[in-house]
């Protein structure tokens, strides 16, 4: 079997909100997991953007893009 190249962190960065949304294929969901297993920074970007997310789903349409003043 062939060994996967791994991945960087800026593809990390790169690949994070389809890896939130769950919309990466299998292979590359892998070679994420696998890049997430050995770095901290990477896990802790990702953590911060799950919160960021988390947090503005709670203000819903109260932002600047809602059209309300």
């Amino acid at each position: 079997m062939e060994e996967m190249e791994e991945l960087t962190c800026r593809e990390v960065v790169e690949a994070a909100t389809d890896h939130l949304e769950r919309a990466l294929p299998a292979a590359a969901a892998e070679r994420l997991a696998r890049h997430l297993a050995g770095c901290a920074g990477c896990r802790a970007y990702l953590e911060q953007l799950r919160l960021t997310i988390r947090l503005l789903s709670r203000i819903g349409g109260r932002g600047p893009s809602s059209g309300r003043r």
